[in-house]
């Protein structure tokens, strides 16, 4: 199986180019794999895990929000704002490799649990989503700016992900509402970003982040975007870089998990997943896929680590680079959408703009992904 995991670990490099989603690669690719003798499985899993992380590199360098970390590119800015970007980084590894562990220390409670809540599934999630986005907005010191905020990008988030507008609404959307408004508010040059260890850990959060990850398949619409999203509201106050930990837990527990999920409850909860379906029907198979998945991480990590430096002394921001980045994510909102894609990346970025200037938490801009989310528990049509 070592054709299908270097083959999928070589391919997780395009998480470098942030607008390339993983369904995509996994679509694309599947036209020029081998019809016998190819394990799909152990290649998803592979291409999954170390596209996480290279993805880093513009979710923490460029502002440029993935598939994956969506709008965890808010916390990034702070901390890239700081020179702290290398620290960041570095941390995020560290948070990858404890998650992998995690998750494999929940594995056997998970393969015992899972499928019985999954036919006791609580009817009182959407009202605790509910809940603790009042609790949220109400919180803030501008409420009315704030609820608006929250609106005008629910509404917009709404439209993109209920209406068949853009087959891939989340980059447009995520890119103009929170990458291209720090990209260009931004007044702050830095040259370099400062060389710096590992943050402190705080292993409690990465195992709770972990077990969230571990049975966000129970539910729809729980997409590593929403669940980011979610988090986000309730550990802001904790500052950055606990956030950035809490992140790092839940995409690799999520990605871990998605496959086990798919053989327990028989519900592919992503791309990848529904892609090793046919390998995955039993519980057999799991254990060499998520075997793979963890030596992709792992591996992607070492390489991770050899390019920091490099990340380091590259001259980040002024006129040319900025200018840079926003050609870079608007071919990309063109070469996924087409020029549709490119006017929805212009209204998100007013939007996004919007909320800027409304002088509110950027947080609120949430609305994109929270709203369309509460719809859809409520059955809104």
């Amino acid at each position: 199986m070592l054709q299908e995991f270097f083959a999928g670990f070589v391919l997780g490099f395009s998480g470098l180019i942030a607008f390339v989603h993983t369904n995509f690669l996994l679509q694309f690719s599947s036209q020029f794999l081998p019809a016998q003798g190819f394990s799909k499985a152990i290649f998803a899993s592979s291409l999954s895990f170390s596209k996480i992380v290279f993805e880093l590199v513009p979710s923490i360098f460029f502002f440029v929000p993935s598939a994956s970390y969506g709008v965890s590119v808010l916390p990034a800015q702070k901390l890239f704002s700081q020179g702290k970007g290398t620290v960041a980084l570095k941390t995020t590894l560290a948070c990858f490799f404890c998650s992998m562990i995690f998750s494999f220390a929940l594995l056997p409670f998970v393969l015992l649990f899972l499928p019985h809540l999954h036919s006791f599934l609580a009817p009182g999630v959407g009202w605790a989503l509910l809940l603790v986005t009042c609790a949220c907005l109400l919180s803030k010191k501008r409420r009315a700016e704030s609820v608006f905020a929250f609106m005008l990008s629910g509404a917009l988030g709404w439209v993109l992900l209920s209406r068949p507008v853009v087959q891939e609404p989340l980059f447009p959307l995520l890119s103009g509402l929170f990458g291209i408004p720090a990209i260009l508010l931004s007044s702050q040059v830095h040259a370099r970003q400062e060389e710096g260890g590992i943050a402190p850990l705080d292993l409690k959060i990465v195992f709770i982040s972990c077990i969230l990850g571990a049975f966000s398949s129970l539910l729809p619409a729980m997409s590593p975007a929403f669940l980011v999203s979610l988090l986000l509201l309730v550990l802001e106050p904790f500052g950055p870089m606990l956030f950035v930990q809490s992140v790092a837990a839940v995409l690799v527990s999520k990605t871990f998990f998605d496959f086990a999920g798919l053989v327990l409850i028989g519900k592919a909860r992503s791309g990848a997943a529904a892609f090793a379906s046919a390998e995955l029907s039993s519980p057999a198979g799991l254990v060499p896929v998520l075997v793979a998945g963890a030596a992709s991480l792992f591996l992607a990590i070492c390489v991770m680590l050899l390019l920091q430096r490099k990340l380091r002394e590259f001259r980040f921001h002024g006129r040319k680079f900025s200018f840079a980045v926003l050609c870079l994510v608007a071919l990309g909102a063109f070469y996924l959408d087409g020029g549709m894609g490119v006017l929805v990346l212009a209204v998100s970025a007013s939007v996004g703009l919007c909320v800027s200037l409304l002088g509110v938490d950027k947080t609120t801009a949430l609305g994109a992904l929270i709203l369309p989310s509460l719809f859809f528990f409520f059955s809104v049509a």
